[in-house]
């Protein structure tokens, strides 16, 4: 598709978004509304392209489901994959009786990339671990634990996703980073004062970098993308 098509493109759907705000029909609002996620989908237009008042910068802070080298590489990756910009840091979680302090990061970026982002650090950590256990039930010789198993396929996924980001076409809106990475590092920095995180990689062997290898980039469940989908 051709720059001037896709600018036609972009301003059909966001017409047909116009109406679906517009109207007071339920019906007419869902139709409009069906009509241009159907032509995003079919031309994987990402919502930033639509304009920045449809997908705003902003963060969220995201507690660490491991506090372990492993997973904060793995975050640190699939962030800067989609866009984001993390700042790693420590958290009062109050979801139990007492409040807590945990240890997480600051995300950065467009809020479709930060929704995106969330989904997929918790579907690749979860294939990860899956794989990495595997690995210690099939060769326990070789990864004498469960957590060696998932530890070098966690380092194989996040080299893999650095080597994504490091190679992709540095342009807006191309698949797998929704938005210029130095614009969320830029947001970022306009908010709060950065210490650079530096994380420590470890070894893997080459079956782990297979497993990693064979993990899905993108996420389809129940019908929708993982861009439809949400952590809280």
């Amino acid at each position: 598709m051709t720059d001037t098509a896709r600018q036609t493109l972009l301003r059909r759907i966001q017409a047909l978004l116009a109406k679906s705000a517009g109207t007071d029909s339920q019906h007419e609002a869902d139709a409009f509304a069906e009509k241009a996620r159907a032509l995003m989908e079919q031309h994987q237009i990402e919502q930033h392209e639509l304009g920045q008042d449809a997908d705003p910068l902003g963060d969220d802070f995201c507690f660490l489901r491991y506090d372990a080298h492993c997973y904060i590489h793995l975050a640190q990756h699939a962030s800067l994959y989609f866009g984001c910009h993390p700042v790693f840091r420590f958290g009062v979680d109050r979801t139990g009786k007492k409040p807590r302090r945990r240890r997480g990061f600051q995300l950065f970026g467009r809020e479709s990339a930060r929704t995106t982002a969330q989904v997929m650090i918790e579907y690749w950590t979860s294939e990860c671990m899956r794989r990495g256990r595997r690995l210690h039930r099939e060769q326990p010789e070789t990864y004498t634990s469960e957590s060696t198993g998932v530890r070098m396929v966690m380092e194989a996924m996040a080299i893999r996703l650095m080597r994504a980001t490091a190679v992709a076409p540095a342009r807006p809106g191309r698949p797998g980073l929704p938005v210029p990475q130095s614009e969320a590092e830029t947001h970022a920095r306009s908010q709060m004062q950065l210490h650079d995180m530096k994380t420590r990689g470890h070894g893997f062997t080459q079956r782990a970098a297979d497993e990693a290898a064979g993990i899905s980039l993108a996420l389809q469940a129940e019908g929708r993308t993982a861009n439809s989908r949400r952590i809280a």
